[in-house]
């Protein structure tokens, strides 16, 4: 079985957010988030049976090129391996 990271940047309801009181969790789990791509997501990972894992964006960015050359945000993440599929 695959596994697969989805990041995402920020809440953007209706399309993935926190679920309420859930914002503040360290150990969180997928059922802490909700919305269209939580549902869509979880409906393609079970037919493909894959396992994955909702993950904020540790500096809730889109991405953007930095100074070094590297990229921030949920680029920055994918291109670091960190997160292996990004959502907005």
């Amino acid at each position: 079985m695959l596994a697969l990271l989805v990041s995402f940047q920020s809440q953007g309801t209706p399309y993935i957010f926190w679920k309420p009181g859930r914002e503040n969790k360290k150990d969180y789990t997928n059922d802490d988030f909700d919305g269209y791509i939580v549902e869509f997501v979880a409906e393609v990972m079970r037919e493909l049976n894959l396992t994955y894992k909702i993950k904020p964006v540790k500096d809730n960015g889109y991405g953007s090129p930095q100074a070094d050359g590297s990229w921030d945000g949920m680029v920055g993440e994918v291109i670091r391996g960190v997160g292996h599929k990004s959502q907005v």
